[in-house]
């Protein structure tokens, strides 16, 4: 499962074509949400490399569901069935699998105990800024388990990095980092992810 920003700069990839290219779902988005004419909110959408399906609500509360390309183009755009309304809504959304890490005041760190489902992905939210130290260590109480940060911008600061092996190193850009702890085993895992940035 990807969890690559869904939400942001999608008027940002369409205007270039390099980063468009590395965003198709971004652009397959926009170009849906132009559709509406104005206004309007995604309630969810899938990325497939045939077409993106997405499906969105207008201003007036009516819900559509599109296809949408790489290229920008849009292929359908209809009155979504409730069927397909029911199943959008009901839907894992992101930010179900995501969690912002604050400090309590005047700490530079903190420690996390979670759990993680059977082959499951959660994602740790982190504002810092360029030249920060960040520190992270991962322990699982058992299984396998590993984490990626990704930086602002998407790309990878430091990919599929095991359990047991701490990350020190310093941030080069400022923004929302994301910590991705993936659970590689059949089995739920419970774990502790430490962070300090400093």
């Amino acid at each position: 499962m990807s969890f690559a920003r869904l939400i942001g700069a999608a008027a940002l990839l369409i205007a270039s074509g390099a980063l468009a290219a590395d965003h198709p779902e971004e652009v397959a988005r926009e170009a849906c949400l132009s559709e509406l004419g104005g206004g309007g909110s995604i309630i969810l959408s899938s990325f497939s490399e045939a077409g993106t399906e997405v499906i969105l609500e207008d201003a007036t509360g009516t819900v559509w569901r599109c296809i949408g390309y790489r290229d920008g183009a849009v292929g359908l755009f209809e009155r979504a069935t409730a069927e397909q309304e029911a199943a959008a809504r009901s839907a894992p959304k992101l930010e179900d699998f995501q969690e912002e890490i604050r400090f309590a005041p005047g700490s530079s760190g903190t420690v996390l105990t979670r759990a993680l489902g059977p082959g499951g992905a959660f994602q740790f939210l982190l504002d810092a800024r360029d030249g920060q130290t960040l520190r992270v260590r991962l322990t699982p109480g058992s299984g396998e388990v590993y984490y990626i940060i990704r930086n602002p911008d998407d790309s990878i600061l430091s990919g599929g990095t095991d359990a047991g092996t701490a990350y020190e190193g310093r941030l080069v850009q400022t923004g929302e980092h994301v910590i991705e702890v993936v659970n590689q085993t059949s089995e739920t895992v419970d774990y502790e992810l430490a962070v300090t940035i400093e």
